[in-house]
């Protein structure tokens, strides 16, 4: 079967500038289908470079169950995105978390992107000598996402994300 490669430019090297959002440099790579990845954004705004795989969300899920109907005592996490922010390192001022894009790409569909592990990041960019948020989790940079097709795409929000898991 044929791989069509959706944002297909021949990209080879990435922007100096997104550089520093990796622990050392990213690897190009080429993300094929059937696959699933996501991106917190903003409301019908799905679209962006910035992306990361399933295990993050399944993750997320794991620490919605354990804080809603777990045994032990409940840690205090306002948002519920607590260790996603941590392991994307996602500034506060940057994503408020309130919605999740989904990139689908069926079997035969295929991204070129770069993919490393996140560097720390302050927490609030304002407070330079705040709480560092640690990274390490891959993300996935995504360049000419708006080759990509509509189809391609969907979003929810973090409540009705919520919802469903209970």
């Amino acid at each position: 079967m044929k791989m069509a490669t959706l944002n297909g430019v021949r990209r080879t090297a990435i922007d100096p500038a997104d550089l520093s959002a990796f622990d050392g440099p990213p690897k190009f790579r080429l993300v094929q289908g059937p696959a699933r990845l996501y991106r917190f954004c903003k409301p019908n705004h799905p679209r962006g470079r910035w992306w990361f795989g399933s295990s993050l969300i399944d993750t997320l899920k794991e620490d919605f169950y354990d804080s809603v109907y777990g045994d032990g005592p409940r840690q205090k996490d306002e948002d519920g995105t607590r260790f996603v922010r941590n392991e994307l390192a996602v500034s506060r001022e940057w994503n408020k978390f309130a919605w999740l894009s989904i990139l689908t790409l069926s079997g035969g569909e295929a991204l070129d992107c770069f993919v490393g592990p996140t560097s720390p990041q302050p927490e609030w960019q304002k407070k330079k000598d705040g709480p560092m948020l640690g990274g390490g989790h891959m993300q996935i940079v995504i360049y000419e996402i708006g080759m990509v097709p509509s189809r391609n795409f969907s979003e929810t929000s973090m409540m009705a994300l919520w919802q469903k898991w209970s």
